[in-house]
């Protein structure tokens, strides 16, 4: 692979963050999201299903963390 690489949630313009104080979130909360993959999965994907179907579109894994997805329209992406 090449010598460059790129977030997706760069590319999409999106950035995690904490769902009550819309901070940054911290190590704890990314390990949390990441490990809370896992049962979504396990759960035949629901944990994942459930973003179309909730208003605030959180997954298991955001609730579980306690994180929210932003959309920035106005950021850039990074050459």
């Amino acid at each position: 692979m090449g010598g460059k690489s790129w977030k997706t949630g760069k590319f999409l313009h999106v950035k995690i963050v904490d769902a009550f104080t819309c901070k940054d979130i911290n190590n704890k909360q990314a390990i949390t999201r990441s490990l809370a993959y896992i049962p979504s999965l396990l759960l035949f994907g629901l944990g994942f299903l459930m973003v179309a179907f909730r208003k605030d579109k959180r997954g298991l894994h955001d609730l579980i963390a306690g994180t929210i997805v932003i959309y920035d329209e106005d950021a850039t992406p990074h050459s």
